[in-house]
């Protein structure tokens, strides 16, 4: 919340302070400047006495502490914080105050005007990363933030994303392979489908980057809960698309397929007593037909977790 009362007095000792600067050397105006953020801040003087008068320059840090005062006093809880600052006086007493909300400034050459582009090269201040420390200090509404701090904002918001942190990266890119036991799979066209559409889903699960645990170096001790997430989570898209409102003779052709080629088996125990006439819903499943489920979720559940441990090199905890 502003503080007008607050801002005045600062004010005044700001205005007071800069007079004693001037002394009694000749003068016709002399501004005051400042740029403030919550990693810190630069201040400086103009004015137009002899270069001697300046030589013994040493009261800044007052009107530094003014300006601070100044600034949080001014803070709106929509507009934000103002970026730069400066204050111009004359011998006469007169003063004048002025105040940049939008503008970025950049600390680069005293005598350049602080908001001209300044050379790519130019090793200027405040940095991206100590406007992001203000905007979290001093938030401002999307309708009061500049096109720069716009970009700004997006640009921090994009290297956040866990989508594009480094492991989250490196798994999406992974080539993954059949687990040795289920291997013999890879060759039928079904289950082929089936494993291709579990690495589908997950990457485009993991793009959406709404695993940051698990794609932050630092939080090893949760990488197994949050694997544990994303297994279940492509779990149910697998289902819904191979077990879900399906006919149940595509999924007994599945199991049948897994019990010839895994189990060398002719025919899955118990598969005689499903109607394949019917529908699959999971809810509703007894008996042979339960079990027809379970036996293909386990199988399902297995690719998953192996895609998940290559990818990231973590096991799901169950």
């Amino acid at each position: 919340m502003t503080d007008k009362a607050a801002a005045e007095a600062a004010m005044r000792v700001l205005v007071t302070d800069l007079r004693t600067e001037m002394g009694d050397w000749p003068w016709t105006s002399a501004t005051d400047h400042v740029v403030i953020t919550s990693a810190g801040g630069w201040t400086t003087t103009s004015d137009d006495r002899p270069k001697e008068a300046r030589a013994g320059f040493g009261r800044g840090r007052i009107r530094y502490d003014a300006w601070k005062t100044i600034r949080e006093a001014m803070t709106d809880p929509e507009r934000g914080a103002w970026l730069y600052a400066n204050v111009t006086i004359t011998p006469d007493g007169e003063h004048e105050f002025f105040f940049e909300w939008d503008r970025r400034p950049s600390i680069y050459d005293y005598d350049d005007d602080i908001f001209t582009a300044k050379p790519k090269s130019a090793q200027v201040s405040p940095l991206d990363y100590e406007w992001l420390w203000d905007l979290k200090e001093h938030p401002r509404t999307p309708e009061h933030q500049p096109e720069w701090m716009k970009r700004m904002l997006a640009k921090d918001a994009r290297k956040r994303n866990p989508a594009n942190m480094p492991r989250t990266k490196k798994a999406i890119k992974a080539e993954v392979a059949w687990p040795e036991e289920l291997a013999p799979l890879a060759g039928d066209l079904l289950w082929a489908e089936v494993w291709t559409a579990i690495s589908d889903y997950m990457v485009a699960r993991l793009k959406t980057g709404a695993y940051p645990r698990l794609a932050n170096k630092d939080e090893r001790d949760s990488w197994g809960a949050e694997a544990d997430g994303l297994v279940q989570d492509v779990f149910g898209d697998v289902s819904g698309v191979f077990v879900e409102g399906q006919p149940l003779a595509a999924l007994a052709g599945l199991w049948r397929d897994w019990s010839q080629l895994v189990s060398h088996t002719p025919e899955p125990e118990g598969l005689a007593g499903v109607d394949l006439s019917a529908t699959a819903v999971y809810s509703e499943a007894s008996g042979p037909t339960q079990k027809l489920f379970d036996d293909f979720g386990d199988t399902v559940g297995t690719l998953i977790d192996s895609q998940v441990f290559q990818r990231f090199g973590v096991r799901p905890e169950a």
